[in-house]
């Protein structure tokens, strides 16, 4: 019985040379293992989809390296062959976050789009009047208070009308404060406490608040 080396290489010799899967430690060829650019661990294909399909749908943000105590970043563009067209957009989307600054993003209100945006990309003329359009679907929508355009109404007016009580922006905040969900006045990311203490530190910015007090230091 042959020994793995800690790299996980097997030696073959020639066109037989397997490599170890770190997951399963079955023996695979080249072409059926998946190599992670940043760290170079290597996995079979079978187990690659599966660490995808996990760390999706847990957390929903970017896929790391399943290698223990790896901190590499999978990379869409790299992915397409171990990967689904939903699984490669959910993988995109931490990508494109991370180009553009919190306190500079924009998504699109419209809930079949949620299209990410920066400020600088609507123009100065959008974000100072309010008026915008989503650059993907055309969506028009008011950039101030991130509802739909509300031309005759100041952003007040229109969170207080009858029509924004019934959209869906209404039914989520409703449901925010029933929860005891919080929202950073600075990047407006909804947190919700689980455990813990009260001092929740917000994800995107170094500020924190106090839960029940908002109080942000």
């Amino acid at each position: 019985m042959s020994q793995v080396p800690a790299d996980g290489s097997v030696s073959g010799g020639g066109s037989d040379q397997k490599e170890a899967c770190l997951i399963c430690w079955e023996n695979f060829s080249a072409p059926e293992m998946f190599e992670v650019a940043g760290c170079l661990h290597s996995f079979c294909l079978d187990c690659m989809r599966n660490s995808i399909a996990v760390s999706l749908g847990q957390w929903g943000t970017a896929v790391k390296c399943p290698g223990f105590g790896c901190n590499s970043v999978l990379l869409a563009k790299d992915c397409h062959n171990i990967a689904n067209h939903d699984q490669i957009a959910l993988m995109i989307q931490p990508e494109e976050e991370d180009k553009i600054h919190v306190l500079d993003r924009v998504y699109c209100p419209n809930p079949t789009c949620s299209f990410l945006m920066s400020k600088g990309s609507l123009g100065a003329s959008q974000t100072q009047t309010g008026a915008s359009k989503c650059l993907k679907c055309s969506f028009t929508f008011c950039i101030k208070c991130n509802t739909k355009w509300h031309a005759k109404m100041t952003c007040v007016e229109f969170l207080k009308s009858k029509d924004y009580k019934k959209s869906q922006d209404a039914l989520f905040e409703a449901a925010s404060r029933t929860l005891g969900w919080k929202k950073c006045q600075n990047c407006q990311s909804t947190v919700e406490r689980i455990e813990g203490c009260n001092h929740i530190t917000c994800r995107y910015l170094s500020l924190s608040f106090l839960k029940g007090v908002l109080d942000w230091i």
